[in-house]
């Protein structure tokens, strides 16, 4: 989809190969990581996280909440 808009320099950046060995790593014995979220792109890898923020607790026995009340929460 890209090679179309691309220059094809960083077309080939986009080779998978660059992938394989981060896999490999992690696949290995004795990983770098465990347990981690990474994304990867031309060469380039990076610990990424996903983080929850508190939330919000609505009562059970009041009932469901509807959409307006949902809505004017903040998180």
């Amino acid at each position: 989809m890209t090679r179309t808009v691309w220059p094809e320099e960083n077309v080939r950046q986009m080779n998978p190969d660059y992938l394989a060995p981060v896999v490999a790593a992690l696949c290995s014995q004795t990983p770098p990581a465990s347990g981690k979220i990474f994304e990867s792109a031309g060469g380039w890898i990076g610990a990424t996280r996903w983080q929850r923020a508190r939330g919000f607790d609505f009562e059970p026995d009041k009932g469901i909440p509807s959409v307006e009340q949902v809505a004017e929460v903040r998180v």
